[in-house]
This record gives C-alpha cells, structure tokens and sequence, in this order.
C-alpha cells in the first residue's frame, strides 16, 4: 500500500508589514460642484502562509527567507469623483 501523499499545513502565523501614503485633494467649484481626488501608494510584505491566500512556505522553520510581496500588495490607487447639487443650480 502506497502512503505518500501532500501534507499541508495552514496555520495563521505569518508576519506582515504595511507602508503607506495617502493624499487628497477637494475644491468647491461654485455653489452646485465640488471635485475630490484621492491618491494611495502602499506596499505591503510578508513571509508566507495566511489563511485567506494559500501559499506555503519552503520551511516553516525559516519564515524569514519567504519575506516578498505580499499577495495583498497594491501599490497605487488613484480615484477621483465629483458632485453636482442640481438643486443649487437653478
């Protein structure tokens, strides 16, 4: 009887860093309009295995070696709006 077979093991153990940078603009353009624009730089690290994501590290002995980019790691967002208050218009 063959027994070999994959082991895996999930645990909630890892580590991660959060660096991150907002900035945002609004002005008022009038009585009826108004802009806003927001800008995002993040980076985000870890060193492996979380429950949402699977990705399992080499060795869980040497966590540290698995230290990247994390699967959650979006670095730039931009999003810009406005509004128009058509009561005020009139």
């Amino acid at each position: 009887m063959d027994t070999n077979g994959i082991f895996y093991f999930t645990d909630s153990s890892g580590n991660s860093v959060y660096h991150g940078l907002t900035l945002q603009a609004s002005e008022r353009l009038g009585s009826s309009l108004s802009f806003n624009a927001n800008y995002t730089f993040s980076h985000t690290l870890d060193d492996g295995t979380f429950v949402t994501f699977v990705s399992t590290p080499q060795s869980n002995a040497q966590r540290n070696l698995e230290r990247a980019n994390s699967n959650q790691d979006a670095r730039q967002r931009f999003v810009a709006n406005f509004v128009v208050d058509l009561r005020r218009m009139q």
